[in-house]
């Protein structure tokens, strides 16, 4: 792993990061699948540079008998994050739209 030999991490947590931050914004401009493909494989090259990277500054920087803490600790944040990022964007998406009562969630949802 080039973090490894190179001996910082930081840089590649930051590179990846910022590469799936811009590959994530160019799918909605995609008019091709070229383009969808060029997207996809940046933001996958983007997470499998920062992921490693990531794993290892979590285990360097915590002691050993909290290692499995500092891990699940970090598994938490992201589920938590996830939850937030969309229930947020639901909150948006329904103060946008004007959207009150079950059937008209239901019908705009087409559930």
């Amino acid at each position: 792993m080039a973090s490894d030999r190179s001996g910082k991490r930081k840089p590649f947590v930051i590179y990846g990061y910022s590469l799936s931050t811009i590959a994530k914004p160019l799918l909605a401009l995609a008019a091709t699948w070229h383009f969808v493909l060029a997207a996809r494989f940046l933001d996958r090259f983007g997470k499998g540079l920062r992921t490693s990277a990531r794993d290892a500054l979590i285990a360097d920087s915590t002691d050993a008998e909290f290692r499995g803490k500092a891990f699940g600790f970090h598994r938490a944040l992201d589920t938590v994050g996830q939850f937030l990022g969309r229930f947020l964007l639901f909150c948006f998406y329904i103060t946008l739209t004007g959207i009150t009562g079950r059937y008209s969630l239901s019908h705009s949802f087409q559930l």
